[in-house]
């Protein structure tokens, strides 16, 4: 589903709207602004391993043709949003699961997205790293974000009590609106 929503693959058959716009028939010229507000966050975190956390996020603007002057505006104030102001120059490796998570999340909430999508963002963390990634994404969701999750981690599910949409081989079985985690 993930990748259907960021336009990754197409669907055999149907149509996927997104902000009543059928996202099927995106031709590649539209496509990246159509990604641009749909931030998207990875279990792998997709870091650059080169790059220090503020390169890693000023690429994202960088490739998007934004002037150094607002590169060097928006940067510090999402790194801020995700409590990494003293990251800024450290580099991947030299940083925690937790830590990588949450720089992929200021690079995902960089464009100021409408949608922000988080596939398995907890995966790979320990249990307070979680529960840290979920409280960001769940204030990225009271500051006016819609926030998509897919994940398998039962505890995470049931603490926020958010909507729930369960999926089994591509079907929704399941859809409740204060949820709880569906085997």
């Amino acid at each position: 589903m993930v990748k259907l929503l960021i336009r990754e693959e197409r669907p055999g058959k149907g149509s996927i709207f997104v902000a009543g716009r059928d996202i099927t028939k995106l031709n590649s010229f539209d496509l990246p602004y159509y990604r641009r507000n749909i931030g998207t966050v990875f279990q792998d975190y997709k870091l650059l391993p080169t790059k220090t956390v503020s390169e890693n996020i000023a690429y994202a603007l960088e490739v998007s043709g934004e002037s150094d002057e607002e590169i060097k505006r928006r940067v510090p104030k999402v790194l801020k949003s995700v409590n990494l102001e003293d990251k800024t120059q450290s580099y991947p490796d030299q940083l925690s699961g937790g830590e990588a998570q949450r720089v992929s999340i200021a690079r995902a909430l960089i464009h100021n997205p409408k949608i922000l999508i988080a596939d398995e963002p907890t995966g790979n963390l320990d249990p307070e790293a979680s529960r840290e990634v979920a409280d960001i994404l769940e204030k990225i969701n009271c500051l006016g974000t819609t926030v998509i999750m897919a994940t398998h981690d039962r505890e995470l599910v049931d603490r926020m009590r958010k909507r729930v949409v369960a999926m089994k081989e591509g079907r929704i079985i399941s859809d409740q609106r204060h949820g709880r985690y569906v085997c």
